[in-house]
């Protein structure tokens, strides 16, 4: 599965996306920086999610917080 992430709602705290992705996606902290930052310069981000469920989870729970995304599996 792969997750785009779009853009941002000027109220999703950047420090909750990167817990979120950290938590569900299990990235490092630097990945999960370098994908903060690319999406506050406009910069889509592709993630490989290898889990539809885990993917579906970190989806849901970003957009909840403002996060724009697509899903192509």
């Amino acid at each position: 599965m792969k997750i785009t992430l779009t853009g941002k709602e000027e109220s999703a705290k950047e420090l909750m996306i990167l817990q979120l992705q950290r938590q569900h996606l299990g990235l490092s902290l630097k990945e999960a920086k370098s994908n903060i930052d690319c999406l506050l310069a406009g910069t889509p981000v592709e993630i490989e999610v290898a889990s539809t469920e885990v993917g579906l989870r970190f989806v849901q729970q970003v957009m909840e917080i403002g996060v724009h995304c697509t899903i192509e599996e």
